[in-house]
């Protein structure tokens, strides 16, 4: 699952983000039942640069379940001279059957 992270404006210097997600409905791990991979990181954005994404490793659960959550947020502010403005993402796993 990806997840867009836009700056309002183009940066003059590099601008870091640290994120993290956490589990909402959905569980992350390694094990066959677990639902998605627990991601963390750091963005960094460099002058003129405004978009990224963020990559979150998705499983699929035999038998199907209903519909999970999880959230992608900031862990620490912004370097940069940035500010964050909405600061979490909502992932929903679809289940099909």
């Amino acid at each position: 699952m990806l997840f867009t992270v836009t700056l309002s404006r183009n940066p003059t210097s590099d601008v870091s983000v640290n994120f993290a997600t956490a589990d909402g409905t959905a569980v992350s791990g390694s094990g066959p039942q677990d639902d998605y991979v627990s991601t963390s990181g750091t963005l960094i954005f460099q002058p003129g640069q405004r978009v990224m994404t963020i990559a979150v490793p998705v499983r699929g659960n035999a038998p199907p379940e209903s519909d999970e959550t999880f959230t992608v947020t900031p862990t620490d502010p912004p370097t940069g001279h940035a500010e964050i403005g909405t600061g979490t993402a909502t992932g929903t796993i679809t289940e099909t059957p």
